[in-house]
């Protein structure tokens, strides 16, 4: 059964208070009422999609319409969250972008070598930051065809 993308919504997981402010102000330019969960390390996003039943492979706490994360984060890598994601049963077809500054090849190829669906590389400029989190956000929520197992 396809759930309502907004009553879940979208877990951004950002370490950086500054990128995670134009990451969520990009968001609301998609869609104000579109609910956003903030992770500020891995830890933090494990805990909200898992709770204390991050080893157990069915059960799920929340499942958010969309993941966009940054890879280099605190406490638990970004690598790891989507390894642990990706190998849950109730979790592995929630969409995964990483969005991170690194634009190292070895970076790349572990995020999707992980699982993740995306990897989009952050800009310098604001403005196309934004239009790379506005394109995203439309794709995985408006066009893009999604069911949860």
């Amino acid at each position: 059964m396809k759930k309502n993308i907004y009553s879940t919504g979208i877990l951004v997981v950002e370490d950086d208070p500054h990128d995670l402010e134009l990451t969520l102000r990009s968001i609301s330019k998609c869609d104000p009422g579109i609910q956003t969960t903030i992770a500020r390390d891995g830890v933090e996003a494990l805990e909200y999609l898992f709770g204390s039943n991050s080893n157990d492979n069915e059960s799920q706490k929340n499942i958010p319409r969309l993941i966009i994360m940054d890879l280099k984060l605190p406490k638990v890598s970004g690598l790891e969250v989507i390894k642990k994601i990706k190998s849950h049963n109730a979790a592995r077809t929630i969409p995964i972008v990483v969005f991170s500054s690194s634009t190292q090849e070895e970076d790349i190829l572990a995020a999707y070598r992980n699982g993740a669906n995306s990897y989009l590389s952050k800009p310098v400029k604001y403005e196309e930051y934004s239009q790379i989190i506005v394109s995203a956000t439309n794709y995985w929520l408006k066009q893009n065809q999604f069911s949860f197992v």
